[in-house]
């Protein structure tokens, strides 16, 4: 899977990881690794997520601060320190800046009617201002004269 960075689907992915992941009833110490260091070290781990507070949902280790990806998949959680040593040449390492990552289930679902419904009425979505909304009704009105009520 070829994905930026930063990009919403690899968010997604890993923080819904680290909620699955913690869900479990753990005394484990704070690092928790499915690779080794020494399994990552040929080419280093994929990403490495680091310098941020991660929220894990598992209430003996509720926080950490670096998350290490291996083929799209988390493999370890933990300090910045012992992710360290998962890093190298190919890996992709992103600083988090002390940003919040928190995981998270996204529902991606349609509603076929209301749907439908909405591709008909008069599409305001994404429109930046005003002027933009008065010329998008006025250009839907002018093309929909026998349209009682204007929807969008």
């Amino acid at each position: 899977m070829n994905l930026n960075p930063l990009s919403p689907k690899l968010i997604f992915l890993v923080a819904l990881g680290i909620g699955f992941s913690s869900c479990s009833d753990s005394n484990a110490p704070m690092e928790s690794a499915n690779t080794t260091p020494e399994e990552s070290a040929i080419g280093g781990s994929e990403l490495v997520l680091r310098g941020g507070r991660i929220y894990t949902v598992d209430g003996n280790r509720s926080w950490a601060e670096a998350v290490v990806i291996d083929a799209g998949r988390i493999s370890f959680v933990g300090s910045d320190l012992a992710a360290d040593a998962f890093i190298g040449p190919a890996t992709t390492v992103v600083d988090l800046k002390g940003r919040l990552l928190l995981p998270g289930i996204q529902d991606s679902h349609i509603h076929p009617i209301g749907s439908g419904l909405e591709a008909s009425a008069c599409n305001l979505n994404s429109l930046p201002g005003v002027a933009e909304y008065r010329s998008t009704i006025s250009a839907y009105a002018s093309a929909n004269p026998d349209v009682p009520w204007i929807l969008g």
